[in-house]
């Protein structure tokens, strides 16, 4: 599964990260590795929380997708900068 992010910095110089696919799914970080990273975080939390709430039970690595929750495919300075699978 892959998930793009946006990336932009707010007044305070954060860096702000949202997964728009997932409400609500939102992070920062002090440097755009680090609010990528979070992010990362961020997802993989969401989609766990999703799989207990739906009554899957324990949500592990198989509930959210072979290989791990997320991992950083890509990413740019454009708007649209990460891309996450």
């Amino acid at each position: 599964m892959r998930f793009q992010v946006t990336l932009d910095r707010d007044e305070d110089g954060v860096w702000v990260v949202e997964c728009p696919s997932i409400p609500g799914c939102v992070s920062q970080g002090a440097t755009r590795e680090e609010a990528l990273k979070n992010i990362e975080e961020a997802i993989a939390l969401c989609l766990e929380v999703r799989a207990l709430s739906r009554g899957h039970g324990n949500a592990g690595v198989d509930a959210v997708g072979p290989g791990g929750p997320c991992g950083l495919a890509k990413w740019s300075d454009s708007q649209v900068l990460g891309a996450f699978s």
